[in-house]
């Protein structure tokens, strides 16, 4: 059940906390700025606008992985180095659209975002078949296996999650930094073309049968500082980007920009 602004200020927010909602119309969009106290409302350019800008974006930081017919060795440098060139200039100008009228609002907060929401069922679906995978069939001896392997294994000291059990969350909680050892059998995905699709694939159903993000991607599974750190989430994955960025070999936002946190923050 969707929660209302009260409960939204009061369960989700914090004095450093700004929850931004957009919404893209066609003459014109709008952006919800919600604070524990307060709701502001914002208006942007038109759904085309934004669009177009953000498609700029995502071409730009995208560039390496298109495949262009006839293209030279030489021709692909010099479109990569242009990319890397044009980029700053159409993140400014996105980052003016959508954050530009609302700017006042932030000031060093947390910020919180709406959107339409990630399908992870067409995400799994689509790094499933870039390696060459058309189905995830049923692991008929996973059971088996991690029942044997339980045979060895402290019942004090060990966790065992089968069937619905075996999801996202149980998989990313901090209680795992109780172990030593985790085993997962289950499908894995290996994606040379876009390899922060890689990861494993849990339960993507809960026990009622309601779909769920069940695709552990490489990004969660290296932890991002979530055990090694007790980090928060959001905190780690900062961490992890800020350090990427300041590497020269990854500092291009092409290899950070993309990943977010999706659902729990805290």
């Amino acid at each position: 059940m969707p929660l209302s602004l009260k409960e939204i200020q009061s369960q989700l927010l914090d004095e450093n906390t700004v929850l931004l909602e957009y919404s893209l119309g066609e003459d014109n969009s709008y952006v919800w700025a919600i604070s524990p106290n307060s709701l502001k409302t914002f208006t942007l350019p038109k759904r085309t606008e934004v669009e177009d800008a953000a498609r700029r974006v995502y071409d730009l930081v995208t560039a390496s992985h298109r495949n262009v017919p006839g293209e030279s060795i030489e021709q692909q440098r010099k479109r990569l180095l242009q990319a890397d060139e044009d980029y700053p200039v159409a993140i400014a100008a996105l980052s003016r659209m959508l954050l530009g009228p609302v700017g006042s609002e932030l000031k060093n907060k947390r910020l919180l975002i709406v959107a339409e929401g990630v399908d992870q069922a067409r995400e799994v679906k689509r790094s499933a078949e870039e390696s060459g995978l058309s189905d995830f069939p049923r692991l008929r001896f996973s059971r088996e296996e991690a029942n044997q392997i339980m045979k060895f294994a402290s019942r004090n000291n060990s966790l065992e999650a089968l069937d619905f059990s075996a999801s996202r969350a149980n998989a990313t909680s901090t209680e795992l930094q109780n172990y030593r050892i985790v085993h997962f059998a289950t499908h894995g995905i290996i994606n040379s073309r876009h390899a922060e699709l890689s990861g494993v694939v849990l339960s993507l159903v809960d026990q009622n049968g309601k779909p769920q993000n069940g695709f552990l991607r490489l990004y969660d599974i290296y932890n991002e500082g979530l055990l090694s750190r007790r980090l928060s989430p959001a905190a780690a994955l900062r961490s992890a980007q800020v350090a990427m960025l300041q590497d020269k070999r990854w500092h291009n936002p092409r290899y950070w920009a993309a990943f977010t946190i999706q659902g729990e923050w805290k």
